[in-house]
Order: C-alpha cells, then sequence, then structure tokens
C-alpha cells in the first residue's frame, strides 16, 4: 500500500501508533504486530461467521482517496470484503469518526513530538467519542499507564517505561491498523537559510530559536 500511493517516496511502513522519531518509540515492539498474512484472516473471518466476507464503507477525506482505493482493491481480492469508499468534506469526517458512526476511516494524526499528544488523545477511555478515538477503545491497563505517565514523574525514562508498556498492551489489543509514516517535507530555495518545519507540521520563519533569512 505505502509504495503504490507514495511511489516517490515521501513515507514508510508504520508498525506503532508513535512516529519513529519519537523519544518514546521502542522498535522491539514491532514483532509483535500482526503480520500480513490472508490465509490466517479468512480463518478468523469464518470463525467470527464471515465465510464470505462482508459489505462495508471506509471513510476518508479525498487526500487519502489512493490509500483508500488500494485498500479496497485489497479487501475485495483477498477476502471478499466488498468496501464502499466514502469520501467526504473535512466537516463531515470530522463529525461522522469522532462520534463512531463510521464503519472504518482512514485518517493522519501530528502533534508535538511528547507521546502524550498522540497515546493520549488516541487511546484513553477519555477521549472516546473524540476524532481520536472516535473507534471507541476502552482499556483501563492503558488508561492507567497512560495517566501515570505524565502525574507520577517527569524524567523522560520513566515515562518512556510506562508508554512502552501501554503501546504493548495496544499492539495486543488492535483497535487499529498502521498504515505509513509520512515525511514532512518543504521545498526551498537554496538562499534560504535556517528555515525549519516543526513537530507539529507548521513552517516557523520567525521565533526565539529560529530567524529565516535570504543568502547572498
Amino acid at each position: 500500500l505505502v509504495k503504490g500511493v507514495y511511489q516517490f517516496g515521501g513515507a514508510e511502513r508504520s508498525y506503532l501508533p508513535l512516529p519513529k522519531g519519537s523519544w518514546g518509540y521502542d522498535k522491539s515492539l514491532e514483532k509483535q504486530v500482526p503480520e500480513y498474512n490472508p490465509k490466517e484472516a479468512k480463518k478468523l473471518l469464518a470463525e467470527a461467521g464471515y465465510p464470505n466476507g462482508f459489505d462495508t464503507e471506509l471513510y476518508v477525506i479525498d487526500s487519502r482517496v489512493p490509500i483508500a482505493t488500494i485498500f479496497q482493491q485489497q479487501m475485495k481480492k483477498n477476502l471478499n470484503i466488498n468496501v464502499k469508499v466514502r469520501s467526504v468534506e473535512w466537516g463531515t469526517f470530522s463529525d461522522t469518526a469522532s462520534k463512531g458512526k463510521a464503519s472504518m476511516y482512514a485518517m493522519g494524526w501530528t502533534w508535538y513530538p511528547d507521546p502524550d499528544f498522540f497515546l493520549y488523545q488516541m487511546f484513553h477511555s477519555k477521549q472516546v467519542g473524540s476524532l481520536g478515538n472516535g473507534y471507541g477503545y476502552d482499556n483501563p491497563k492503558v488508561d492507567k499507564l497512560l495517566e501515570r505517565a505524565t502525574q507520577e514523574t517527569a524524567d523522560q525514562n520513566e515515562r518512556k517505561k510506562l508508554y512502552v508498556q501501554a503501546m504493548e498492551q495496544i499492539v495486543k489489543d488492535v483497535p487499529r491498523v498502521e498504515l505509513t509514516n509520512v515525511e514532512i517535507t518543504a521545498a526551498v530555495r537554496k538562499n534560504v537559510q535556517g528555515f525549519k518545519v516543526g513537530a507539529d507540521n507548521k513552517f516557523i520563519i520567525a521565533d526565539k530559536d529560529t530567524n529565516v533569512w535570504l543568502s547572498e
């Protein structure tokens, strides 16, 4: 899917619900992520009472239609699941997804690099009904770990241990499937100096640490 959508680069497969550049990321958890296995998926579908597949919908905004199209083809070919792609504008998408009215949806998430802005927003039960946790994930064990990571200590190493434990449980529960880590890039001329892109995808022109200028 990544190779099909990002034919000229700019993205890689995602394994965990944190960007690989985050200090909370733990590569050792990648091996716990379920592998691509259509044959095993067919067995699980049959056990769940859907030996012949089923019909469903996938909500996306326009920019993710290429991802949705490939996903639609894969589901039909591998599992006989008929996916209707619903491409809607952002307001409709965010309202439908956050309220749990979408059978499935594909979206991206970027924010400040602290793991709390990813994991708490997307997996704490208090966020059920918000866009981050529109799939309704609710695990008391994960809730407690995420709370401890911000309430018990400010030590980054200790916080990482708690976030890794939380991600280990999240990976085990499989509330969603990770797709891509997309590079945040910007094109500038050679004479533009000091230009930066923030972790929240904002262009920084001037602040206490940044001053963009033009060389001769």
